[in-house]
């Protein structure tokens, strides 16, 4: 079977060296995008992860961190209202969200999805719900907005994942802690991350404002 993929930029920031690479780097500035994933195929339309919600929140945040020396930065084109008018994409006829993980820049807007059933990490779920560390406390971090909407889906709408497992045919997710890593392979895994986090790592320049492919996933 074959997913037509469209891979479409939502916004960027940097980040310090220590940031990304514990304790070392010290000197050094990392660029960072955001990614929107968009998949039809098979009858389906799916979404991976639904981009940033207000960035002022997280701006606030990463002026009390870093004294804004670093700010993230979302164009009108790269939000995800311009993402869904360009892909002529109407957001009820989602019926699958992938949330890789419950950052507010790759889980905001998934309220915007109301058909769709949401995919996660049973284990990230679970490790928020905790709630024993102040950092799980961050608006900024992790929206409370998103979460609630998820909360308070009917449990039908809710596939939380561990482990591996299929969910549809050729899709298979992986379950780490706090993310899912998805991928297009029936038969193989690409690789530890996944076909998208390799696109994500990409730079800017690389990718445009749209990349469209298309993937088999009877090819390892």
């Amino acid at each position: 079977m074959i997913y037509d993929i469209e891979i479409h930029r939502n916004g960027f920031t940097k980040a310090p060296g220590p940031e990304m690479f514990f304790l070392s780097d010290w000197e050094k500035e990392y660029e960072l995008y955001t990614y929107v994933f968009i998949l039809r195929g098979n009858g389906h339309t799916i979404l991976i992860d639904t981009g940033c919600g207000d960035i002022e929140i997280i701006n606030k945040m990463l002026s009390k961190e870093f004294g804004g020396k670093i700010t993230f930065e979302l164009p009108e084109e790269e939000k995800i209202e311009s993402i869904l008018k360009r892909s002529n994409l109407d957001p009820g006829e989602v019926d699958y969200v992938f949330i890789s993980h419950l950052h507010h820049d790759h889980s905001s807007n998934v309220d915007l999805f109301p058909n769709a059933k949401v995919i996660l990490s049973k284990k990230g779920w679970m490790e928020y719900m905790k709630k024993d560390r102040p950092y799980y406390y961050n608006d900024a971090l992790f929206p409370t907005g998103p979460i609630k909407y998820i909360a308070g889906l009917d449990p039908k709408k809710i596939i939380f994942v561990e482990d591996e497992m299929e969910v549809l045919p050729t899709t298979i997710s992986r379950s780490f802690l706090p993310m899912i890593f998805l991928n297009i392979s029936s038969t193989a895994f690409l690789s530890e991350t996944s076909v998208f986090m390799e696109y994500a790592s990409l730079p800017r320049s690389f990718i445009s404002d749209t990349v469209s492919c298309a993937f088999s996933g009877d090819e390892t």
